[in-house]
């Protein structure tokens, strides 16, 4: 898991045990164990799992609860004709999260680094000008927070793989109104695709 999955998951399963209470997410988790051997948190890391055994214990009426839930977090924004689309977060846990991490300059150097573009850890350290051990604390935070991603691997030195990462988005803006922040991430197809959660509830 990662990218849009991970910032979206904890917020989500905790959304979703409120919703249905507790009698039902112990159905839910028991099944889950029997079917996949997950549990409901690890079932968030691969969310079509989740859905099938959400689907076959309510039916059709699961991706309406689904949906619920999700629109307390985010919405998607398909625009006809163009290959990006907006991922619109209005939670505060979320955007308070992003704010908090575009607030560090050193975040921001390396997230504008890599829009549009993918590099090895490497290259990474060799242009943000960042002390290499803080830089790897820093990209490390960026990873489990979603907003950098594993973009494929190439074949570096020694005939070793590297990883190539690149940003979950395209762009980013921010408004408040009467003090609701809203947080909005251009995305194109390709990382849409990549969240399990938004695939099962979006044609992406």
């Amino acid at each position: 898991m990662g990218g849009l999955d991970l910032l979206l998951s904890d917020l989500l399963r905790n959304g979703i045990e409120s919703f249905l209470g507790r009698k039902a997410i112990d159905k839910i988790e028991k099944r889950l164990f029997e079917k996949y051997g997950l549990t409901l948190r690890e079932s968030m890391e691969d969310f079509e799992k989740f859905n099938d055994v959400l689907y076959e214990i309510f039916g059709a009426g699961s991706k309406g609860m689904i949906h619920s839930v999700l629109s307390n977090l985010c919405n998607l924004k398909k625009s006809k004709g163009r290959k990006d689309s907006l991922v619109i977060l209005h939670n505060p846990n979320l955007t308070e999260k992003i704010l908090g991490i575009l607030g560090d300059r050193y975040y921001r150097k390396i997230l504008d680094l890599l829009i549009d573009k993918s590099l090895t850890a490497y290259e990474i350290l060799d242009r943000v000008e960042i002390p290499q051990a803080s830089a790897y604390r820093k990209m490390e935070v960026l990873i489990e927070s979603g907003l950098l991603v594993e973009d494929g691997r190439v074949l570096g030195n020694r005939g070793r793989h590297a990883i190539r990462f690149t940003t979950l988005y395209r762009g980013l803006d921010m408004s408040i109104v009467k003090n609701r922040i809203t947080v909005q991430i251009k995305m194109n197809k390709h990382m849409l695709q990549k969240s399990t959660i938004l695939s099962t509830q979006y044609s992406v």
